[in-house]
């Protein structure tokens, strides 16, 4: 089956089979799954012999070469991301050495390109999705957390620090979700997938705890926004984790607090 692709990948795939410092490569990510489309990134991981004559990341940088022009480049120990083509696709290529190997979930799913006596092939069959376990203890921290910033930010945002009041609302919105993902079976790294895993009752509510602009007034109404975002969130992790989080609240001295930092 062909690998679905931004960018064609004939001329690396035809360079790497013949090229003897170049032990292996698969790809992963929504490029190893064959699911990449016009936006994705593509996934590369490479295995180097240990005995390779120039430096690991020249090679590197020798393979995004056959990707064609390379408009901006990102480099790190094992790594190399550039942005090449006409449209900017992100290539991130990664090596490893035999060594080295470990499965990692990371991989879950990669399909194979070129392989030396089938060691990636057994690395990436002992590679295994990533198997999400929220508890009650952690769910509780998140939630716990955010109740005391509702607090927190209320009084920053009376005194009139309404930037520190908007990082407050936009960051305990981002923990929360990202609870939500987890609880829900996927790991969200911000705000990724929201239009999959939230209804559309929910991303109102997740909308509605979002400050528009950095005022007194406005901040003051996300944070009640916030507020009630995290009571649903509270609700689903006890309805996923089949038990209460552990602690109650008094609701309306909660906001009766709030409301004094205003008066």
């Amino acid at each position: 089956m062909p690998i679905s692709s931004p960018i064609p990948l004939d001329a690396f795939e035809q360079a790497i089979q013949s090229d003897p410092d170049v032990l292996g490569v698969l790809y992963f990510g929504s490029l190893g799954r064959g699911v990449a489309g016009r936006f994705s990134d593509l996934d590369i991981f490479v295995w180097l012999p240990d005995d390779l004559a120039i430096s690991a990341q020249d090679k590197l940088l020798q393979l995004l070469r056959l990707f064609g022009e390379n408009h901006w480049l990102e480099t790190g120990d094992r790594h190399v991301t550039g942005f090449v083509g006409p449209g900017w696709t992100q290539v991130d290529i990664e090596f490893e050495r035999r060594a080295n190997f470990v499965p990692s979930a990371r991989y879950a799913g990669a399909t194979v390109v070129k392989d030396t006596d089938g060691v990636l092939l057994a690395l990436a069959a002992a590679c295994e999705p990533e198997q999400i376990s929220e508890t009650v203890a952690s769910a509780a921290e998140v939630i716990h957390g955010a109740i005391s910033d509702l607090l927190f930010l209320a009084r920053h945002n009376a005194r009139g620090s309404v930037w520190s009041a908007k990082g407050n609302i936009t960051y305990q919105c981002t923990l929360t979700y990202e609870l939500l993902g987890r609880l829900r079976g996927r790991r969200t790294y911000g705000y990724r997938y929201v239009e999959e895993l939230l209804t559309p009752e929910e991303q109102a509510l997740l909308a509605a705890a979002w400050p528009c602009e950095p005022t007194l007034v406005e901040n003051r109404r996300a944070a009640r926004g916030l507020w009630v975002w995290v009571q649903h969130v509270w609700r689903a992790a006890e309805s996923t984790l089949g038990q209460p989080l552990g602690f109650a609240l008094d609701q309306d001295g909660l906001l009766a607090a709030i409301d004094r930092q205003y008066e």
